[in-house]
């Protein structure tokens, strides 16, 4: 080029149950030119400055590997002796200069070295030989579990300007073609991809490259034309993808988010926009040496590439991006788990009356419950207050409750926060046969999701409702031994929560398809109650050990794509259910007619973290 992307947010609160959450590339793969080359020239600028950035800097697509665990390497080395680019093995195959088909690249040197920029230029590898290199690497075969990434096309606009420039406007119409037809040139080598089995594509369309140094430099219409050609180019991408059915991928558009950085430079932490960090020099072979004192926080390196501060915020909003279903995949279980507050109240109902023995009749309860926890790097809590209307009918009881939970769960270092309110309204009845005990739940709830995503200086808020509807079935049975009541209890629950489709607000923002999660728990243990008389009031002290299983895996999927574009793509996030305990103790306490509750709850050997419950209830007869 001319010289110049988890993971759930969370199995909430407490009872969820998956084994892991997020996605791992099995691989990952870049092509493009010398805003993605990590390092083709080394053997012209060394090893410390081989870079088209403030060198010793990275480029975006080195922070994007580091951000998943994976190395990136230089896919091509140059040989000086025979201006030749070999293959190297390494995974980034990009290099500065490369157009998508064509020969010669853009690239050049000064003065005396002239003739060898002319024949480097003639050698450099476009984006279609170093697609043919990454499959000849891997026998034809790609990976579908690696991520394929590719940024390219401005050398194709930059060499059509030059066309421009040295013949004059009148081929302005013919150059704007040939900008067309190197954007599908890109998209055939995608296809090449697609087709050798590639399932996790992103590509990157050009920025505005007009606003560029270079652009807003002599002559006074090269930032136009560059700008021109640049929309010309992403027009054409767009439309040959679509005509090639190539939709399901991740499409990003850097042109907003510049503009951005451009428009508020202080709030994303940029200290200056117009002059390149290296001065007149060109990027490549530029050191802390070359670069003007205090320009760390540059935007340009030099008249047309990004400073080393800038590929780490491009890289920031690509992992954001390709991170954000892992956030929303996880409204689905914490949708499933917003009615456990109000639960884990009726569980307490359900308790009492297996062993109380007062009379029949009308009471209202009152329950609050607090949860939090950590699961798999992310944190939550959830506040739960359910109102309930309760009657007796001899060995009967039944009523009604309704609850309001107010919830929040951070993933961490995925600058990702989620935020509900769910109105849970249950039936709920429970029976006494003999010995035996069973009981009943049936809720409906209304959820309202705040999601905010953020990264660097941006934020991407967005807001969605869903509906759950749940049934829990339960019971168990009881030997007494004089104040003491014990026996096994068993539950099993059963949920669908469907999520709607929703927009993000703000600078590249996401849409997200609508989704939906389906949930089967069981829950097998014993329980122990002990009545005790005081002086004071009867006091019944509690505990229970059961093991929780959610035999449904946390395998969905939810369509991702930058708003306003016909492409989106799903990753599958989630993990395989496991099994796990959960300890319930507390006590129940009666004050001439009113009884008090207390109650902590506890997962045990759970998978990625464990989450507790605390809950303080008051019941009172009428």
């Amino acid at each position: 080029m001319k010289a110049w992307h988890s993971k759930l947010l969370v199995a909430a609160m407490a009872a969820s149950s998956a084994t892991a959450w997020g996605y791992n590339y099995g691989g990952i793969y870049f092509f493009g030119d010398s805003l993605t080359d990590a390092g083709a020239f080394t053997s012209l600028v060394g090893p410390a400055a081989n870079r088209f950035t403030t060198n010793p800097g990275t480029v975006w697509a080195q922070n994007l590997g580091d951000r998943y665990g994976l190395a990136v390497t230089p896919g091509y080395s140059l040989s000086l002796a025979t201006t030749q680019f070999t293959a190297t093995g390494g995974n980034d195959y990009a290099v500065g200069g490369a157009r998508n088909a064509s020969t010669p690249g853009v690239f050049s040197l000064s003065g005396a070295n002239q003739a060898l920029g002319a024949a480097i230029a003639a050698n450099i590898p476009p984006v279609s030989s170093q697609v043919s290199a990454n499959l000849s690497q891997t026998t034809g075969v790609a990976d579908p579990r690696a991520l394929y990434a590719f940024w390219s096309g401005a050398n194709d606009v930059f060499y059509q300007a030059g066309v421009v420039g040295a013949m004059g406007v009148g081929v302005l119409q013919q150059a704007g073609t040939a900008v067309a037809i190197a954007a599908g040139d890109e998209v055939k080598q995608i296809g090449i991809l697609r087709a050798a089995g590639a399932r996790n594509i992103l590509v990157i369309a050009l920025p505005d490259m007009g606003a560029t140094p270079y652009g807003q430099s002599d002559p006074a219409n090269t930032g136009l034309l560059l700008t021109q050609f640049s929309y010309v180019y992403n027009n054409a991408l767009v439309q040959a993808l679509t005509s090639a059915g190539i939709t399901q991928i991740a499409y990003l558009d850097p042109r907003p988010l510049l503009a951005d950085i451009m428009a508020r430079p202080a709030a994303w932490g940029i200290t200056n926009t117009s002059i390149p960090a290296c001065g007149a020099a060109s990027s490549l072979g530029c050191g802390p040496a070359q670069q003007i004192p205090g320009s760390s926080n540059y935007l340009f390196a030099d008249g047309v590439h990004p400073s080393a501060f800038t590929h780490r915020i491009i890289s920031d909003w690509v992992y954001s991006s390709l991170e954000a279903p892992a956030a929303v995949t996880a409204l689905g279980p914490l949708a499933v788990d917003s009615m456990e507050g109000q639960w884990r109240a009726l569980d307490d109902r359900f308790r009492q009356a297996a062993v109380d023995d007062r009379a029949p009749g009308m009471q209202v309860f009152v329950t609050g419950d607090y949860a939090s926890g950590d699961r798999l790097s992310t944190s939550g809590d959830a506040k739960t207050l359910t109102v309930g209307l309760e009657n007796r009918w001899g060995a009967i009881t039944g009523g009604l409750a309704i609850g309001v939970t107010d919830a929040n769960a951070d993933r961490s270092g995925d600058g990702v926060n989620i935020d509900y309110t769910a109105t849970t309204l249950s039936a709920f009845a429970g029976q006494r046969v003999g010995a035996g005990h069973v009981n009943a739940v049936l809720s409906g709830t209304s959820l309202t999701f705040n999601t905010h995503r953020t990264f660097d200086a941006l934020s991407n808020p967005g807001r969605t409702s869903a509906t759950l509807w749940s049934a829990k079935i339960g019971g168990g049975y009881d030997f007494r031994s004089g104040n003491l009541t014990h026996g096994p209890v068993v539950d099993l629950m059963i949920s669908k929560a469907d999520i709607d489709a929703f927009d993000e607000a703000g600078v590249s923002s996401l849409s997200y398809a609508s989704q939906s999660r389906d949930s089967l728990r069981h829950r097998i243990g014993w329980q122990a109650v002990w009545k005790l008389a005081t002086g004071w009031g009867v006091v019944s002290p509690y505990a229970r050990l059961t093991h929780e299983k959610e035999h449904k895996a946390i395998d969905s999927t939810v369509a991702t794509g930058l708003a306003g574009t016909p492409f989106s793509f799903t990753v599958p996030y989630g993990g395989n259910a496991d099994g796990y305990g959960l300890l319930a103790v507390g006590a129940t306490m009666g004050f001439q007619k009113a009884l008090a509750h207390v109650g902590v709850t506890s997962t045990v050997d759970r998978s990625g973290g464990n989450q507790q419950s605390l809950s303080l209830g008051v019941t009172i007869p009428f």
